[in-house]
Formats: C-alpha cells, structure tokens, sequence
C-alpha cells in the first residue's frame, strides 16, 4: 500500500511539476501571448450634409455651404462601423495624408452622389461627381470635380455628399464605433 501512495504521489508531482512548466514555457511558443486583434484595412464610406449648395462650372467646384461639423462615416461587412468625424479637424487633413502611395486620392479620387430636396421640386435632384482637393472655406467646404452624370443646379438649398469608398482606411477591428479620432 505505502508504494502505491508512493507511485501515486511520483505521478502527481510529475504531472503538476509538467504542467508548471508547460505554463511557463507558453508565452515562449508563442501559444498563451495576450494577442490583440490584427491590424486590417476598411473600406469607408461617408456622409456630408451641407445648408445648402453651389456648383461653380466655371472652376469645377462644389461648395457645400455651412457644412456640418462631423462626418458621418460607415463600413459594411465583415466588420460593420458607424460614426462620425470631424470635418475640418480630421476629415479634410486624412485625405490630405493619404495623397501618395496605393491609396492615394490624387491617382484614384473617390466619385460621390451630391443629393438635393428642395421644397417645391417633386423629385430629388442627385449628380454624381469626382471629388478632389477639399478644403475648408470659413464655413463651407470646397471640393475640385468633375461630373460624371447629371447636370447639377447652380444653387441648391440642403445638400447631402455621399462619398463612395474613401480609399481604405486602417484601424484595428477590435472598435466596435468610430468617433472623433478613431479612423486611423
């Protein structure tokens, strides 16, 4: 009986001295290290409403007139977001940022759907553009275009800008929302 306890005890210290080690040696391996969720990249889409809107056809440009303080900005799947940035702090300086390389606005300009409801009208009044070159004006927000289809008005009254894939945007997929600062 004592070497059966004996036995038994030999197998339990090797079994738990085993284990301890196995524990400690996991980090190593690479098996039991905290992983954070990978890097990936997000297509983006956003929303711009404006007061109101004027197209210059002589420049080429589009001015949302007293545009909204934030954008609003959405992915669909696999990871679905929702939220808003600002405009003149965020919006307008990522685009600027990603000038150069594969994402760059300069060799691929996202196209947009400028959409118009003005009182009186039966229908609304929707012009596809290319977008290029924001910047902000006091207020309002200018961009560079070019028209793709539909004849836009000269002035329209409240406007909303909705922006095709802004590139691609990366961020790690463990945020479940976008807020200010959060595309990065």
């Amino acid at each position: 009986m004592f070497v059966e306890t004996e036995v038994d005890m030999f197998k339990l210290t090797f079994l738990a001295t085993s284990l301890l080690t196995a524990l400690i040696a996991l980090p190593h391996w690479g098996w039991a290290q905290n992983h954070t969720a990978p890097e990936t990249t997000l297509q983006v889409l956003f929303v711009q409403n404006g007061a109101g809107v004027v197209f210059d056809k002589n420049a080429s440009t589009l001015r949302l007139k007293n545009v909204s303080n934030s954008t609003l900005c959405f992915s669909d799947r696999p990871e679905r977001l929702a939220g808003q940035i600002p405009t003149r702090e965020e919006f307008v300086p990522k685009w600027k940022e990603l000038r150069e390389g594969k994402d760059s606005f300069v060799k691929d300009p996202p196209n947009a759907v400028v959409s118009v409801l003005e009182v009186g009208q039966a229908d609304l009044q929707n012009v596809v553009v290319k977008l290029q070159n924001p910047r902000m004006e006091g207020d309002d927000l200018i961009y560079d275009i070019t028209v793709i289809e539909g004849t836009p008005p000269t002035v329209a009254g409240a406007t909303a800008l909705f922006i095709d894939i802004f590139g691609v945007w990366r961020r790690n997929v463990r945020r479940t929302a976008v807020t200010g600062g959060a595309v990065k």
